[in-house]
């Protein structure tokens, strides 16, 4: 969403100052994601991602 609202800022404001601002921002925030990710794999609290069901151990049982 961020980077949505970034994006459209950019493309409506005509300022070009503004945009070397939001660049800076988006980079810091990327920064922080990563080590929030980083953090949340380390600890173990990050979600599994979700995963197909397996039909043939459901038709088994």
């Amino acid at each position: 969403m961020k980077i949505r609202g970034f994006g459209n800022s950019i493309a409506v404001n005509g300022r070009h100052d503004v945009g070397l601002v939001y660049t800076k921002s988006f980079t810091k925030i990327a920064s922080f994601v990563e080590s929030a990710a980083k953090i949340y794999i380390e600890k173990g609290w990050m979600e599994q991602v979700p995963h197909a069901p397996e039909r043939e151990k459901l038709a088994t049982n």
